[in-house]
């Protein structure tokens, strides 16, 4: 299996250059919205279970403090 199939990044053709600080910042920013994606979804569960309990405010101060 090769790098960008595991981290599941798009990596530009080998006959471009690709700098340290560049796949640096691709790899953040794929684990940036990786991270986000796990946040909305741990409050999607939470507002589904919980229904109208509360607010969403009080639901996202809970996956903050979780995460």
């Amino acid at each position: 299996m090769k790098l960008f199939e595991l981290l599941n990044v798009d990596f530009p053709h080998l006959e471009e250059e690709m700098s340290k600080q560049e796949l640096n910042d691709k790899l953040k920013q794929h684990q940036k919205t990786r991270f986000q994606d796990a946040m909305l979804s741990a409050l999607h569960r939470l507002v589904i279970s919980k229904g109208d309990n509360a607010s969403l405010g009080s639901y996202a101060f809970e996956i903050g403090r979780s995460f």
